[in-house]
């Protein structure tokens, strides 16, 4: 397992927030940002609390198991990226289940492999097709975090860093945008049920 420094959490930080800021609209990123800061749904403190925990104890073990298999390889975007996505759906998922139902039991295992193939999350359908409606955004996300990472030269970092870095960024704008998600809301699904 890596050893982080702290400078590794100072660029751990850099990279997550600016996901953040990129996620949430404002005039400087219309292309991409869904997140109003609209908080609709509660999270007990102790809730999010443990999501970060296992947030940061999942993601760790992740990056630990991607930078073992790459064995000093630079990793390609075209597999980062959908491990971005699959990231961002599974931790949607996972909070869903913490906020939905905070007694209830959940299933905080990360499988690299669902990455590169088709994984359905475990949530209702009217609010999978909230998720849809934002990969572009996060594709976009992707894109620009990505040159940001390289514009700062974050990228000659060791994996586990920059990687950790990406990977709580968007693990944590899928806490936020649970937290802003409607769950009574079928109206998204409405229309796409009955639209001509």
């Amino acid at each position: 397992m890596y050893n982080y420094t702290a400078k590794d959490i100072k660029v751990v930080s850099q990279i997550a927030s600016h996901i953040l800021h990129l996620a949430t609209i404002n005039v400087g990123n219309l292309e991409s940002g869904f997140l109003t800061g609209n908080q609709i749904n509660d999270i007990a403190k102790d809730d999010a609390m443990n999501y970060a925990q296992n947030a940061q104890n999942i993601l760790v073990q992740v990056v630990d198991q991607i930078d073992r298999t790459a064995n000093g390889q630079e990793i390609p975007d075209d597999e980062t990226s959908p491990l971005s996505q699959y990231i961002f759906d599974r931790f949607v998922e996972i909070a869903y289940k913490v906020i939905s139902d905070p007694d209830g039991e959940v299933d905080t295992r990360i499988h690299v492999p669902e990455a590169f193939g088709y994984y359905e999350i475990d949530i209702p359908e009217y609010l999978q097709l909230k998720l849809t409606n934002v990969v572009k955004n996060i594709a976009i996300i992707y894109r620009k975090v990505m040159q940001y990472i390289t514009d700062n030269g974050f990228k000659k970092e060791p994996v586990p860093v920059w990687m950790y870095g990406l990977f709580f960024g968007f693990a944590s704008v899928a806490l936020r945008f649970v937290l802003e998600m409607d769950f009574d809301d079928t109206s998204e699904m409405d229309r796409y049920l009955y639209e001509d």
